[in-house]
């Protein structure tokens, strides 16, 4: 078996490639996180046009960020065997195809099946331009390179949204997913110009059964909150689906132990440089992706606002996460990252509080403070819990180790999508959405309670 030679691990300081990788890697990525917003927006209109309902298409929210989380470990155990950079084209290619492919879909399960389908290939994009970006920056610059790649990537879809809500509006859907093809292929000839290779290619077995087994494991967890808010929970098949979930997870569990190159390497699982930093990351998220597709819901129905005026009031949540993660990324040379993680998981708690309020009074002023501080928990957090767990990882299991951090952290974003849309129902009352963000406050503040087990004067570099 071949050993894998790291040509990034030569970053430099100074080395201006560095941040020429940063800006070809973003313009190739904005449409993702902008997708999804638009879709949660625009539901009934999709829906109308597409002659399904608001529930199915709803799905294709969910199925996206579902099919990330098993694109991310398939893709980034993929990129650390053949080369992030071929990876990291292969998926963006298959980006654009299917972004125009969502823009012609002709029927509701059509879409939803081609948003899932671009849900594998952005977990896989993730994975591997994670691991481009850990690989092209010396340890000491990778939390300040972090924050200010997630504040970017964050802003970019943001500037989106805020546009892509007048254009659905005027032009309608279908227009909004061609301009993102457009973006997303700049961004594939600008990133064939600029990446170099991290990893020569070496010949190494790939662990099909162990991709089969999470996928099965993943989609049957996170269908039993689908199910269960179809079916209610007092039926059997939420149940079945749980069922079909942990008999998926023991199987995932035996293949990985026996593989001679896991997909998942669960000796990571026992490192809690790794593992603690993504289950907080993961909580956080939870709440912030959940109070991501309520909040639409809730100015749509509580307070009647339009697509275009929605996502004007949404844009101010990625737009504060954008501005703290790249303060945050540079304030990590002076707080480390136990403080600021604390900091931002109390801030996110309050901001959950807010909303819950705000729904409950109906006040917008309460629910803008949410939008605000949700932005800036997440955002004084992340920087510095992505770059630790990096710490922590191995070098040549960059990918791995990105694609394990997106799995994880995605099956909390779908859990929090869920969970809080099923407490909120169909009655849409101020005291459902108030109970919906409780939920996100509780999660919430499981994550930061998990803060106190990293170190004091821990540093990510």
């Amino acid at each position: 078996m071949g050993d894998v030679r790291h040509d990034a691990l030569d970053a430099r300081d100074g080395d201006p490639y560095r941040w020429q990788l940063i800006r070809s890697l973003l313009l190739g990525q904005v449409s993702s996180g902008a997708s999804l917003t638009i879709i949660a927006l625009a539901t009934a209109e999709i829906a109308k046009e597409l002659h399904s309902t608001p529930t199915l298409i709803a799905w294709a929210v969910t199925g996206g960020v579902l099919g990330s989380a098993v694109g991310g470990a398939i893709g980034g155990k993929l990129g650390d065997l053949l080369g992030h950079r071929r990876m990291y084209r292969i998926v963006l290619f298959t980006t654009i195809v299917l972004t125009l492919l969502s823009a012609a879909a002709w029927s509701g399960w059509s879409f939803l099946v081609i948003r899932v389908l671009a849900g594998l290939a952005s977990g896989a994009t993730s994975a591997n331009s994670s691991a481009l970006v850990l690989h092209a920056f010396p340890a000491h610059e990778r939390t300040k390179a972090i924050g200010i790649y997630q504040a970017a990537l964050t802003l970019a879809p943001a500037i989106g949204l805020l546009v892509g809500g007048p254009v659905v509006d005027r032009f309608g859907w279908r227009t909004l997913f061609v301009a993102f093809a457009v973006l997303v292929a700049a961004g594939f000839v600008w990133s064939w110009l600029v990446v170099r290779s991290t990893t020569e290619r070496i010949e190494r077995r790939i662990d099909y059964a162990g991709s089969v087994a999470i996928a099965f494991t993943v989609v049957t967890a996170l269908m039993f909150f689908d199910r269960g808010k179809a079916y209610g929970f007092s039926d059997r098949m939420p149940w079945i689906m749980v069922a079909c979930a942990v008999v998926g997870g023991t199987l995932f569990m035996v293949v990985e132990r026996r593989a001679p190159e896991p997909l998942i390497r669960l000796d990571y699982f026992r490192r809690p440089g790794f593992i603690v930093p993504t289950l907080i990351s993961t909580c956080l998220n939870f709440a912030f992706m959940g109070g991501l597709v309520v909040t639409p819901l809730l100015l749509h129905t509580r307070f009647g606002y339009s697509t275009t005026k929605a996502s004007t009031f949404l844009f101010l949540r990625p737009f504060a996460y954008a501005v703290t993660a790249s303060l945050a990324g540079t304030a990590q040379r002076r707080f480390d990252v136990r403080r600021l993680a604390l900091t931002g998981g109390l801030i996110e708690i309050a901001s959950m509080l807010f909303f819950a309020q705000g729904a409950n009074t109906d006040s917008i002023a309460l629910v803008t403070v949410g939008l605000v501080l949700s932005g800036v928990g997440l955002g004084i957090a992340t920087p510095g819990l992505t770059a630790l767990s990096a710490a922590a990882s191995d070098p040549k299991d960059y990918g791995v180790t990105s694609g394990m951090r997106t799995t994880i952290t995605q099956i909390g974003v779908t859990a929090g999508i869920q969970t809080m849309s099923i407490i909120v129902g169909t009655t849409y009352s101020g005291a459902s959405f108030a109970a919906s963000f409780l939920l996100g406050t509780v999660v919430a503040v499981l994550g930061t309670a998990m803060v106190l087990l990293i170190g004091p004067d821990r540093r990510a570099g």
